[in-house]
Parts: structure tokens; sequence; C-alpha cells
């Protein structure tokens, strides 16, 4: 039997078969409820922030390979490093949504951001090592 079953933030994803419904009478597909949801303007600045970054690595990376000598305070190192800063701030503001929506610990952290927290740790540890490399 085909239902018409929305999902919990609104949005109608089509006809569900019964079978296709967990046992809390929700779309399978959907996630369990200890995940939200980050919104697509979210994902949209996210992804653009991550944008800003790649152009500074790769202007930093043409720089490596075609000026010398390089110093770590140059305009290409600022707009990696600040594109880094944008996108750690866009991170905690979304994760921060979360824990006012009532989430806590792992659970703030929106579907399918938790990489991107592991990568702005990374990067962050990276950022320090070519700090003391140049």
């Amino acid at each position: 039997m085909d239902v018409l079953q929305p999902t919990r933030d609104g949005i109608d994803r089509g006809v569900v078969r019964q079978s296709e419904l967990n046992p809390t009478g929700h779309a399978a597909t959907e996630p369990p409820e200890s995940t939200w949801i980050a919104s697509r303007s979210d994902d949209l600045i996210a992804a653009l922030c991550g944008a800003w970054m790649e152009i500074g690595l790769f202007t930093d990376g043409w720089a490596h390979r075609n000026e010398t000598p390089e110093t770590f305070f140059s305009p290409r190192h600022g707009l990696l490093y600040s594109g880094f800063l944008a996108s750690s701030i866009w991170m905690l503001r979304v994760v921060r949504r979360g824990q006012g929506q009532g989430f806590s610990g792992r659970q703030a952290i929106p579907a399918g951001y938790g990489l991107r927290l592991i990568g702005v740790g990374l990067f962050g540890i990276g950022g320090m090592v070519d700090f003391a490399w140049h």
C-alpha cells in the first residue's frame, strides 16, 4: 500500500510504500531522531567557504612552485587561511545552532558534517606545521 508520508522537515518527498516505513512510522530514508539536518543555505555557505579555501590552496601551491623565496605572511597564505577561518567559524555556528535546538555532544553536529569537523582540526594542525616550515 502506498502512503503519502511527509518528512519531519515538512518537505514532501513523494509517495513512500508502507514497507519503507520504520517502526516509528517515518520513512526509512530519514535520519534517526538523534541527528539533525543542516539547511541547504547552511550547506551552500559551507561549500563557498570550502571553495574560498581551495582557491587559496591552489594559489599557494602555484607560489611554492613558481616564486622563491616565499614567506608565510604572503597574500596567498592570507587567502588560504582566511578561508579556513571562515570555514571554521561557520562550522562552529552550525554546531552551536544544533546545541540551541537541544542537541548535545556529537548529536549537535548535523548529518554529514562530522568529517568536516575532523578536517578543520587536521587543517589547523597543518597550518601550524606550515608556519614552522616557513
